[in-house]
């Protein structure tokens, strides 16, 4: 190896004897320069073949297990070609009900009487500073739903077979599946963005709730005291009086930020006090907002073209990512209403 490094300098030094300039430095500077350029170069060298041979010996040799599995998986594609080749030759409602059980992942019942599995969703937006949306929600032959990100933290109360429940729900980072009671009935507060409950900070809740205990039909448990349960129409009621009694608070600054204010504190300290009380940045409340909005345009039929453009989305597969990771559906589901109970009122307009 040594006298191969000689033999290199040498060489090297020969080939580029023309570029030796007295007026730069001695003789033997230049060459300890040369020396050392044919080191380092040999180092590089060296370091690239030791990986590669890193790569190859990670690598075994196939045995006949894997030859085995290859064989299977070729087998399976050409089987899956046939199948295809006679689905393509189904009548046409038959076809459809088989790629909303092979594709879309329905149940045979949910994909042969569509009509028949309902998430009911009425929602309406509120007054009060406190609160984002009110909302009502009933099941009929549904087992479960697909949960959907979302950024506001809220409380759930529910009636199911004559029982009363009450949940503080957390803001949601993902999509998800949840079970339904069939036949239960929900109402839903959903808190405005920069708001939290003194008991439970929104940064504890997010991907989680927490269910509250003693409730019933007529009062639940929260912060130490009894309140009364809401209907959808005294829902602010209860609201001002959590907000009077201090159980629920929020950051002025981040009701600020929201309307498009810019405060006289650093960017930085913006984004604590924001992540603080929302459990979020502010990017991902971004994200979340404009990826629920984009899913109601897309079941109103708007063309995927025009809502890309409209919600300033990079292009085309930027938004099927974002509804894979947030909606848990695919564009033409959310167009044909395929893919089971979701937890998004897509039946209600939407604004660019």
């Amino acid at each position: 190896m040594v006298a191969d490094l000689v033999a290199d300098v040498f060489l090297a030094v020969m080939e580029s004897a023309h570029t030796y300039r007295p007026g730069r430095g001695s003789e033997v500077a230049w060459l300890y320069g040369v020396a050392r350029n044919t080191l380092s170069a040999e180092r590089r060298r060296s370091l690239r073949e030791s990986q590669l041979t890193d790569r190859v010996s990670r690598r075994r040799p196939l045995d006949s297990d894997d030859i085995a599995r290859l064989e299977e998986r070729i087998d399976a594609e050409q089987l899956a070609r046939r199948a295809f080749k006679a689905m393509a030759e189904l009548p046409e409602g038959e076809r459809a009900v088989l790629e909303l059980v092979v594709l879309d992942q329905l149940t045979v019942t949910e994909a042969a009487y569509p009509s028949l599995v309902v998430l009911r969703f009425e929602t309406r937006a509120s007054d009060s500073p406190w609160v984002d949306t009110v909302w009502t929600c009933s099941s009929e032959r549904v087992a479960e739903m697909t949960s959907v990100a979302a950024v506001c933290w809220g409380l759930v109360f529910w009636e199911f077979e004559g029982t009363a429940y009450a949940n503080i729900s957390g803001p949601e980072t993902r999509t998800g599946t949840a079970p339904v009671p069939e036949g239960a009935t929900f109402v839903g507060i959903e808190f405005a963005v920069g708001t939290w409950l003194r008991a439970v900070p929104t940064s504890a809740l997010v991907d989680r709730g927490v269910e509250l205990p003693d409730a019933t039909h007529r009062t639940f448990r929260l912060d130490g005291l009894r309140w009364e349960t809401p209907g959808p129409d005294d829902a602010e009621a209860l609201v001002d009086r959590l907000v009077r009694a201090g159980a629920v608070v929020r950051d002025p600054l981040v009701a600020e930020v929201r309307r498009g204010h810019r405060p006289v504190v650093s960017e930085r300290t913006v984004e604590r006090r924001f992540r603080a009380a929302t459990g979020l940045t502010q990017g991902a409340v971004r994200q979340i907002e404009r990826v629920r909005k984009a899913s109601v345009l897309l079941a109103a039929g708007i063309p995927v073209a025009d809502v890309v453009s409209r919600l300033e989305y990079f292009d085309e597969p930027h938004l099927a990512r974002a509804l894979r990771r947030y909606v848990g559906r695919t564009a033409r589901q959310l167009r044909e209403g395929t893919g089971g109970a979701i937890a998004l009122a897509l039946d209600q307009p939407a604004t660019s």
